[in-house]
């Protein structure tokens, strides 16, 4: 079975970051970097962790996400921020069906706050 096919099917979980070919299904723009750690995870052993660049826009994106989100309501993520000063995050989701009617794309921003962030994405906004 293909990692794609892996992916999909392990659904609704996105990823887990417990195998190190997972890096493989995220692309990074901006100046961003992404490794994956272990010891950081709040579900399983491993996490991703992300560097971004100062005075770039940089991005995290799942190259391959499944084609359809309609039968998704939320979307949970957890976000670890280091350091003492908020940060902001957006989230834009676009999948394939998106790509084809812009006023079905999801996006918002977050105000990270150092320490565990819960997010919750409510995808019928």
């Amino acid at each position: 079975m293909s990692e794609e096919r892996e992916r999909h099917a392990a659904l609704p979980m996105l990823a887990d970051f417990e195998s190190a070919s997972e890096l493989r299904a995220w692309r990074v723009e901006g100046g961003a970097e992404i490794a994956r750690t272990v010891g950081q995870a709040t579900s399983g052993q491993a996490a991703l962790q992300v560097t971004l660049a100062t005075g770039q826009r940089p991005a995290v994106l799942l190259t391959d996400p499944p084609p359809d989100w309609s039968g998704y309501t939320v979307l949970r993520a957890d976000a670890v921020l280091f350091g003492e000063a908020p940060m902001p995050l957006t989230v834009k989701l676009t999948d394939r069906i998106a790509w084809r009617d812009p006023a079905e794309r999801f996006r918002t921003t977050f105000e990270l706050q150092p320490g565990l962030n819960e997010l919750e994405l409510h995808l019928t906004e």
